[in-house]
């Protein structure tokens, strides 16, 4: 090899070495996420770093109570815009026109809460004692039927002994009889079948937050919802440190929705700045809903109703003066889908009566109706609540505690659903 070959081959190694070097500045520039592992020696070390590189979808706006302003109504009002950057788009279109098979809601979640809440503490009137329970044993107790718990009714028909023979002879199976108390769950579980032999996924929020509270299965939903968004950004190398701070606060709810923790997100009136984040980020998921079941407290009513939770009703929920001495006074919330909501309401409500004509409400109010339904207050997803029977109506509560009854009323709301999203 000539003296002057081995200078051009040095030369060339030389330039190549001045490539590769420029090269790797700029992809640990460009591309810093490639060099993360073989700089961190713990796992630990090498998620932090991974994190840090990760872009934060910041906030639209301010998010203080300041921001607000009063409405007509002279309440306090959010701004209708998300303060939350909408990036979660779920397309229902896709669903439009699915026939009704084991694959129709593939990809929606529904989240159901069957069963009694905690009833608010009554409150002694000013200047007067609160009633005390008598501590002698009320008297002439009716008898109550063992499965629905009501008095049975003194003017029951007596059989005869030829209507007893009658019944040894029929050879139709007996009803099954569902105790009151579990009435809701055996709905929910129904319920839940119906809708994952559609594909549905399907939450019963008690079987994970079993505390009565409306806020408990509140935080629940929250914090299952919060965790999903930060993996679905995280999966796009973002994150959202205004949601991740949130989440600890709803984890302590689940468990303790009396804690100062959870008062901090669910405000007493109106929604505060958490509360109005964790619900602009439930609206982007529009393949997510709700349903809550419940028994009835109307007296001189009967059948089901469906309620729903919409802006006429939030227009009023939030403080008419924002004081320091009252810091759990917070502005209205009004961004909450309620067409939507109305939607799966009539929806439901059409199917009750044309399965369950029996079940048909009858009552001051309307078999579909907007109101103060706390279940939905605290949540931005599509949310109903079913009243599923009045519990001081004998009949009503003779014929929900009948078990094919209960499967009826299951696939009723569980076909609702699928035409809430599926019907063109």
């Amino acid at each position: 090899m000539t003296q002057r070959k081995a200078w051009r081959i040095l030369s060339l190694l030389l330039v190549a070495s001045l490539f590769l070097l420029a090269l790797n500045f700029i992809l640990a520039k460009l591309k810093p996420e490639l060099y993360l592992e073989a700089r961190r020696e713990s796992p630990l070390d090498l998620a932090m770093a991974q994190y840090a590189l990760m872009d934060d979808l910041g906030l639209q706006d301010d998010n203080v109570p300041n921001i607000s302003q009063k409405n007509d109504r002279g309440v306090y009002v959010w701004p209708a815009s998300s303060v939350l950057p909408e990036y979660r788009k779920a397309d229902l279109s896709l669903y439009r026109g699915r026939a009704k098979n084991e694959h129709a809601l593939e990809g929606i979640t529904v989240f159901i809460d069957a069963g009694e809440v905690t009833a608010p503490q009554i409150m002694s009137p000013a200047g007067g004692n609160s009633p005390q329970p008598s501590s002698k044993p009320a008297g002439n107790v009716a008898p109550t039927d063992p499965y629905t718990g009501l008095p049975v009714s003194p003017y029951a028909a007596q059989r005869t002994d030829n209507e007893e023979d009658e019944e040894e002879e029929t050879t139709v199976a007996p009803d099954v009889i569902i105790a009151q108390d579990q009435i809701l769950n055996k709905l929910a579980e129904m319920l839940q079948t119906q809708l994952e032999s559609l594909g549905a996924k399907v939450v019963l929020t008690r079987n994970q937050a079993s505390s009565q509270s409306e806020i408990a299965q509140a935080a629940f939903i929250g914090n299952n919802l919060a965790l999903r968004f930060v993996d679905e950004l995280k999966e796009q190398k973002f994150k959202s440190q205004a949601i991740e701070s949130l989440i600890p606060y709803l984890q302590t709810a689940v468990s303790n929705p009396d804690s100062p923790e959870a008062r901090r997100v669910f405000t007493q009136l109106g929604v505060g700045p958490d509360l109005r984040l964790l619900l602009d980020m439930e609206k982007q998921y529009k393949d997510v809903c709700f349903i809550s079941l419940r028994l009835g407290d109307e007296k001189s009513a009967q059948g089901s109703r469906v309620v729903y939770y919409g802006s006429s009703s939030a227009e009023r929920n939030g403080a008419s003066e924002l004081l320091e001495e009252r810091s759990q006074d917070m502005p209205a919330y009004v961004a909450y889908d309620s067409s939507a909501r109305r939607r799966l309401a009539e929806q439901m409500d059409r199917n009750i009566r044309q399965y369950l004509p029996e079940l048909n409400y009858q009552g001051k109010q309307t078999g579909v109706g907007e109101g103060q339904v706390l279940s939905a207050v605290y949540n931005n997803l599509t949310s109903v609540e079913v009243i599923v029977a009045q519990r001081q109506n004998l009949d009503n509560m003779k014929s929900i505690s009948k078990e094919k009854t209960l499967m009826t009323l299951a696939e009723a709301l569980a076909h609702s659903t699928y035409q809430f999203f599926c019907a063109d």
